[in-house]
């Protein structure tokens, strides 16, 4: 894959333009992380991860310009969890043979992991 280079478009962005458009990159990269692992496809949640470290390097990098709160890795974990959480829950389901007990137990963890996300 070819790296990208930044053109003369790029070179006008003043720093808090430039900021406010690797936000937006770096969310669409969380959103796309999101995506692939919720659907399964590991190897591209993968790439899309060692992404997030490299915009999370870069971010540490610019702290002192940088007025957004958040760690995208941490994001990324606690989507990680609430999918893990849910699949669980569905997969208990499925087997049709699971305790109603054991069930609530992985509905409440599977809503607590996606409150912990929405908050996150």
């Amino acid at each position: 894959m070819q790296q990208a280079q930044a053109g003369p478009a790029l070179a006008t962005i003043d720093g808090s333009e430039a900021q406010a458009y690797n936000r937006r990159l770096a969310d669409k990269i969380l959103s796309a992380f999101n995506h692939a692992y919720a659907i399964g496809a590991g190897g591209i949640a993968d790439s899309l991860r060692q992404a997030l470290v490299q915009v999370q390097e870069q971010r540490a990098a610019d702290a002192a310009n940088d007025r957004r709160g958040g760690d995208y890795l941490e994001q990324a974990g606690l989507w990680v969890r609430f999918v893990d959480a849910r699949n669980a829950y569905n997969d208990a389901l499925a087997r049709g043979e699971t305790a109603p007990e054991e069930v609530q137990r992985l509905l409440a963890a599977m809503r607590a992991a996606y409150q912990r996300w929405s908050e996150g």
